[in-house]
């Protein structure tokens, strides 16, 4: 089973489930690893020699598990630090997963083959640094998107795939010097092919954090080296028992380091995949500016609560709290932080001081008990491969699959020192009463079995449902979209409120652009779960905003969901000030009731925040032209778009074009026309572009769109046919 874990985690990969890459893995390790500790906690009671011993690290883990459900329960949000959420899986739950199987795999002593362990995980991360050097070639090779020029493998995320190799590269050296009684040359050699494959794979994730770990664990390694060099048996004694080749080695590599430091601009080094994301690090660069907020905003929050933090997971209500206008200048999406891209601080923001200093404390306790293992080769590499893991974690956030290594090294590392301080001291190899123990067993075995089909099996079914109603909705089939989203949430699983914002997000967006295709009952049955969810994160600032948006959008069921939606927008600014979404949204109900006025001094509050962004000047331009400002109004979404404003759905390039031709940038209207086709074939939108070539002076072209949009709709239902029939006449259709 535990090889399962180990080379079965990192390749599960199922494209039947929304989030295919991380809630299938989650959904296995949580099965397996308390199948593991169920069958253990049965042999522990029947055999004693079996049950933990009280090492510093037990302790320092029981202190880290208790200190994080404790800061769970007084933090924010204990649902959400508990279960995590369907983008993270990593709550509570996961962690104490991890906790109990490193603690049960350490206490079973020698029959624990863990040199067979790495071997298979060796093999698990070949596999997966192959599939990512596959993807370059070929990007749709698990699904239909495009890695670029970073593939993720099975873990879809570059920076996940690199985590996970960085702790293989170490491994393999391991392995390596461990196998030198390998009578043939690929017996002998084989762990340096797999160390030369992660190492590969590390370089074209192009993740700077996982280089910079990998450059720092090396040289510290060669460091210990240089003092104390590994003990081989394979005919290579003199080369690699000698001292003064690692000292030259580690020279090398500090002047080569300092040489490309020092150069990193130059051409040269963009050839070299990966080295190239350095050229241009600096405090000024524009990519790690929305970094520096995430930074600054979990520093004020620290502040706010120092000694407990806010619960695990709770860093989007941090976020929000101390949101900055700034952050809109990068796009939409960098305005949603659940991370703050630093494991110290994500610590502090999760469990304060406590739970910061139980991690370091547990992270000591191993470190300290791998140098007294015994075996200081296996401290050397362990101490090589946390510094590693350590560095890269400033950058990033934890995931299944480095942590997964995490706890099995630390596991391994508490299992050598354990079994050097026995010292041949021993409890009795059998309990007094194994009825007992075979009882206890079987009854831990039936409970796990009964947890995991109740709560992770569930899960991954409503995972299931998910995606198949994402895949209905982008074939505009709303009903059998909806039908799927509702299967997903039928029961309870640890991700429903996910599910169920989801659900309710296709279901206004199918009502609001596609009329007719969701039933009154769909619409109130979305509202509710909404709501649900809502009510059950009241600190959660994007859960108003989204109830902002869907009252909007269902407002033409009754004109008082505009006034709740004005009721949440309120609450989501208490949430999170200087947020502007809310305003944007709040001015949409705003012009839906008519007032224009009070629409464009909220988009102008938005657009005071911070003049230079781009989505301000986008929504403020287009109040503008609402506000018969026409000049304004053009130049403010000129500057939204020519800012790089990127379009949600086709139809806002549709309204932007509608605003432009009655404007007289018959140019500009006919290129957005065609983008919102681009985007979704519509036969209004076609004949509105037929309209724009024909005062824009080319007939020709406006026939041929007023023809093609004749076949597909009946024109004269249109609430623009008073603008398409005189056109239409005097095309002679």
């Amino acid at each position: 089973m535990v090889l399962i874990l180990v080379v079965g985690v990192p390749l599960v990969y199922w494209s039947g489930s929304v989030y295919p890459y991380t809630i299938p893995k989650t959904v296995l390790f949580l099965i397996v690893s308390e199948l593991i500790v169920a069958f253990y906690l049965g042999l522990a009671l029947l055999e004693p020699v079996f049950r933990p011993r009280r090492t510093i690290w037990f302790w320092s883990i029981l202190i880290f598990c208790a200190t994080l459900l404790f800061t769970a329960f007084t933090g924010q949000d204990f649902s959400r630090s508990f279960w995590s959420i369907q983008e993270r899986n990593l709550g509570v739950l996961a962690f104490f997963h991890f906790a109990g199987l490193a603690v049960a795999l350490s206490a079973l002593r020698d029959k624990i083959d863990w040199d067979r362990i790495w071997r298979f995980s060796l093999i698990s991360s070949a596999v997966v640094a192959v599939l990512a050097f596959i993807q370059l070639s070929t990007p749709d090779l698990l699904l239909n998107e495009n890695p670029g020029t970073r593939p993720g493998s099975t873990f879809g995320n570059p920076t996940f795939m690199a985590g996970y190799a960085l702790f293989h590269v170490f491994l393999s050296i391991y392995i390596f010097f461990k196998n030198h009684s390998g009578k043939s040359f690929v017996g002998k050699y084989w762990p340096i092919l797999a160390l030369i494959i992660n190492a590969t794979a590390i370089f074209i994730s192009q993740t700077r954090g996982d280089l910079l770990g990998l450059g720092l664990g090396i040289l510290l390694l060669l460091g210990f080296w240089s003092f104390r060099p590994p003990l081989i048996l394979n005919g290579w004694e003199k080369i690699v028992g000698d001292v003064r080749v690692y000292r030259s080695i580690l020279a090398v590599l500090l002047v080569l380091g300092a040489s490309f430091w020092l150069t990193r601009s130059a051409p040269v080094w963009q050839k070299v995949p990966g080295l190239g994301r350095f050229q241009n690090v600096s405090l000024s660069d524009s990519g790690l500016q929305p970094r520096f907020i995430a930074i600054k905003a979990s520093l004020l929050g620290f502040k706010e609560r120092p000694i407990l933090g806010w619960g695990l997971e709770n860093f989007n209500l941090v976020f929000n709290k101390h949101y900055d206008p700034n952050t809109l200048r990068s796009s939409l999406q960098e305005t949603r932080f659940d991370k703050p891209h630093n494991f110290i601080l994500e610590y502090l923001i999760s469990g304060g001081i406590l739970l910061l200093l139980s991690f370091l404390f547990m992270s000591g306790a191993f470190l300290w008990q791998a140098f007294r293992s015994g075996d200081v080769f296996w401290a050397q590499i362990a101490v090589a491969a946390f510094t590693a893991y350590f560095i890269r974690n400033l950058f990033v956030f934890d995931t299944i699959g480095p942590l997964l290594l995490l706890y099995l090294l630390m596991s391994a590392t508490d299992s050598k020192y354990a079994e050097r301080s026995d010292r041949g001291a021993r409890p009795a190899s059998s309990s007094d009463n194994p009825a007992v123990g075979q009882f206890v067993l079987g009854v831990a075995i039936l409970a796990m079995g009964a947890l995991s089909l109740s709560i992770f099996l569930p899960t991954l079914a409503s995972a299931h449902h998910q995606r198949e109603g994402f895949r209905y909705f982008l074939k505009d089939k709303a009903p059998e979209a909806l039908a799927e989203f509702k299967y997903g949430i039928a029961g309870w699983s640890m991700y429903r409120d996910g599910f169920a914002k989801d659900y309710a997000r296709a279901a206004a967006d199918a009502f609001f652009y596609n009329r007719g295709t969701v039933t009154r009952d769909d619409a109130l049955s979305a509202i509710r779960e909404l709501e649900a969810v809502s009510m059950a994160h009241p600190q959660d600032a994007y859960y108003h905003n989204m109830l902002l948006d869907i009252y909007s959008k269902f407002a033409p069921l009754d004109s008082r969901y505009l006034d709740r939606a004005i009721l949440h927008a309120e609450i989501a600014l208490k949430l999170s000030p200087n947020r502007q979404e809310t305003y944007f949204g709040w001015a949409k109900v705003l012009a839906t009731k008519g007032d224009n006025k009070g629409g464009l001094e909220l988009t102008k509050k938005a657009l005071d925040l911070d003049p230079a962004a781009a989505e301000s000047n986008f929504y403020y331009g287009l109040m503008a032209y609402a506000n018969e400002m026409y000049e304004e109004g053009y130049n403010h979404i000129r500057k939204g778009i020519d800012g790089g404003r990127l379009w949600k759905n086709s139809a806002e390039p549709r309204v932007v074009a509608n605003f432009f031709t009655d404007d007289g940038h018959y140019d500009e209207a006919i290129t957005l026309y065609r983008k919102s086709l681009e985007m979704r074939d519509d036969p209004e939108t076609r004949a509105r572009l037929g309209r724009a070539y024909f005062l824009f002076g080319d007939r020709e072209s406006a026939k041929r769109e007023f023809e093609r949009a004749i076949k597909q709709k009946d024109l004269s239902q249109s609430s623009a046919w008073s603008y398409f029939a005189p056109i239409i006449s005097q095309l002679g259709l």
